[in-house]
């Protein structure tokens, strides 16, 4: 029996069952965490990488891309009673997180079932109340169906075991879902307010004072601003308030007047998906796939979890619109972690304000049809978005631009919020060699299959990393980690060998790590960037080397060439277990004891001072 694990009370519960008395369960978990405990549990578990070959990602990808490209012809009008507002890349944006997991669920169902000859299926059937959440975890309630039609189609048993909602119906829950609703209503008051005062210090105080907005304090943004505050003092830096994505539906409660206001454009939004839903029902045939049809699935992830996202994004931008029109910034400044940036940016190009992007993240050029449409997608909301201006961080970043034709005027910045300098000791002989590996594994609810790398594959790689650097007694591998609901620190400790010499690190800083790291091993982060920017190696590692998030030198060439000029290229990449077991030794000592690392030229990924522009000076020049 092929058991679906999704969380790890789905153990309990195989365990209270006695289901793996009688049959021989083998266990398919979402995530390591999760197969880290079925396995503490004595069940065999089984690697879905296994079963998720290079032939079915591009399958997967192919029958993404026609089903997006539906979607997109039924959807052109949806947001139009709302003017300008195209909603079309972020309905794109997360419609892919949803299919690429419904696809993957029944590719590497059915290649299990096949290869291991399953006779029957089991998982949990959670109740829609208990599980679904705004654009986050669909899996849950979604794997039931699907694995449901795969049994039928494959024309094997399907059982299942129902959990009870996880709603608490006591009194004192009741009496904790008003406190939370009456805190929802405070904090809106609250923004209220502060709208307010900005209104009245913009009308008052600073009417003559260029103002300049900005849409988020994350990812170090706010520090650039700060540094721009001391070098324009008589302007004024606001934070836009928001994103009223979320909050907007508590705002048209709280806001009575606004929402009679809004009443028509309201019912006319609500009347354009409904239509855009009507098409999606009635083109049912084109939604299958090995004969699994998702379009009840797909239906029920529109109408409960992405629908109601971007109704409750295009009425609560309203909000922003209006705040954008009465104060008039000369500019807004955007790092695209919201998904009102995109909105945002359009509005300020109808009424000739710069909008200005700066990017949190890493986007290097793609090199095939694959990663061009994923890196396209994924920077529908960044680099590629309608703003203005975007700053050019990295020269690998303008290269992307080029690649994209992207119409925007680029500014080369430099590294404004990611990618800064760093103190660096001295990196001699002498001491331990110290290889950091750095990277965020993604959940299966935001799966691209080439461009991004999966828990599983992170672990792989990570397992590789410690049997090869552990065969070398001056190496010391430094895994520096954000936790997860995949991963956590427990998971690492169960998957990777107990050595001094094998560091997890969740606590220090990146640029702590960096400072000491003679060489970085990532596949796709934008920690890459950032110790190339800091003139720091980087091997690229994991995935069966499917993608190279920067083009290198493998390591067989580099560990069989001499060193000829001091023109080489310090990025590196090896595709497999048995390469890095091969040439890691002899790589290390060329790095550590044969200078190579002083031959490296980091010129192609970093700009020259002479040639770096101010961001600030471009506001008001449109």
């Amino acid at each position: 029996m092929l058991a679906f694990l999704i969380r790890e009370e789905d153990v309990s519960c195989l365990l209270s069952e006695g289901l793996h008395r009688q049959f021989k369960v083998l266990c398919c978990a979402h995530s390591p965490k999760v197969l880290a405990y079925a396995q503490l549990h004595g069940f065999e578990t089984v690697n879905t990488e296994n079963y998720f070959s290079y032939q079915s990602r591009v399958a997967v990808h192919q029958k993404t891309k026609e089903i997006l490209q539906i979607i997109k012809d039924n959807s052109q009008h949806v947001g139009s009673c709302l003017g300008m507002l195209d909603l079309q890349s972020t309905l794109n944006f997360h419609m892919r997180n949803a299919l690429s997991y419904y696809l993957w669920l029944i590719e590497i169902t059915s290649h299990i079932i096949q290869d291991l000859r399953m006779t029957h299926i089991w998982c949990i059937k959670y109740p829609l109340n208990a599980s679904l959440q705004p654009l986050s975890e669909y899996e849950d309630i979604f794997l039931f169906d699907i694995l449901n039609k795969i049994a039928k189609a494959n024309e094997i048993l399907f059982r299942h075991s129902c959990v009870k909602s996880n709603q608490d119906t006591s009194e004192g829950s009741y009496i904790k879902k008003i406190k939370a609703d009456l805190f929802k209503i405070q904090r809106a008051f609250m923004a209220l307010l502060h709208v307010g005062y900005v209104l009245i210090r913009r009308l008052f105080f600073d009417r003559k004072s260029p103002w300049v907005f900005y849409t988020s304090p994350l990812y170090n943004l706010k520090t650039y601003i700060n540094t721009l505050r001391r070098k324009k003092m008589d302007t004024v830096f606001f934070q836009l308030p928001g994103p009223f994505i979320l909050k907007s539906r508590m705002f048209v409660k709280v806001l009575g007047l606004s929402a009679f206001l809004l009443r028509r454009k309201r019912d006319n939004l609500q009347q354009e998906f409904s239509q855009f839903l009507d098409k999606i029902e009635n083109q049912r045939f084109s939604f299958v796939y090995k004969n699994i049809n998702m379009t009840d699935e797909m239906l029920l992830k529109l109408r409960k979890d992405i629908v109601p996202h971007l109704f409750s994004l295009a009425i609560g931008f309203t909000f922003v619109r209006k705040l954008i029109c009465v104060l008039r910034p000369q500019a807004i400044i955007n790092n695209g972690c919201r998904d009102d940036d995109v909105l945002i940016a359009q509005y300020c190009n109808s009424k000739k304000i710069s909008s200005i992007l700066i990017s949190h993240g890493s986007h290097t050029p793609p090199k095939n049809e694959y990663e061009h449409v994923e890196w396209k997608e994924h920077g529908a909301l960044l680099l590629n978005g309608p703003f203005s201006h975007v700053a050019l961080q990295t020269p690998l970043a303008e290269e992307y631009s080029k690649v994209m034709k992207i119409p925007h005027r680029g500014v080369r910045t430099g590294p404004l919020i990611w990618g800064l300098p760093i103190k660096r000791g001295e990196q001699g002989a002498e001491g331990p060699f110290l290889i950091t590996h750095a990277g965020t594994a993604k959940t299966k609810s935001n799966l691209r299959c080439f461009i991004y790398e999966t828990s599983e594959e992170y672990v792989q790689a990570l397992q590789d990393l410690s049997y090869v650097i552990l065969k070398q007694p001056e190496c010391i591998l430094r895994i520096k980690f954000r936790a997860t609901k995949d991963i956590d620190r427990a998971t690492l400790i169960h998957f990777l060998p107990h050595s001094p010499r094998i560091i997890l690190d969740d606590t220090s800083s990146l640029q702590d790590v960096l400072a000491k790291t003679n060489l970085l091993v990532s596949f796709s982060s934008t920690v890459l960037e950032e110790a190339l920017q800091n003139k720091i190696p980087v091997l690229l590692y994991g995935g069966g080397g499917r993608y190279q998030h920067v083009l290198g030198t493998s390591l067989e060439k580099a560990c069989s060439e001499q060193i000829q000029n001091d023109n080489t290229n310090p990025v590196y990449h090896a595709s497999t277990l048995s390469e890095l077991e091969e040439y890691m030794p002899r790589f290390i000592y060329n790095l550590r004891d044969n200078g190579l690392s002083h031959h490296h030229s980091f010129s192609r990924y970093i700009y020259p001072q002479d040639k770096l522009q101010c961001l600030s000076e471009i506001w008001g020049k449109d």
